[in-house]
């Protein structure tokens, strides 16, 4: 499920972080649901590269959990 996930910045630009407290599948998708990226994050300290992401809301979804993050 993903357990206790931190995700910043937020607003990010270039890279955010991520920690969990369980290994778990990351997937971001755009405004509209498609899904951009895809990686299993586990621990702390997992840096996902944003910078050629489209800006706007990007959804995070690990496990059943889902964050909002503006990329500007």
């Amino acid at each position: 499920d993903g357990g206790d996930v931190r995700i910043y910045p937020n607003p990010a630009s270039d890279e955010v972080t991520i920690t969990t407290s369980e290994p778990t599948e990351l997937a971001v998708s755009d405004i509209l649901g498609k899904v951009i990226y895809k990686q299993t994050v586990n621990g702390e300290n997992n840096v996902v590269d944003v910078s050629n992401f489209p800006n706007g809301i990007l959804i995070f979804k690990l496990g059943n959990q889902i964050q909002k993050i503006i990329k500007q």
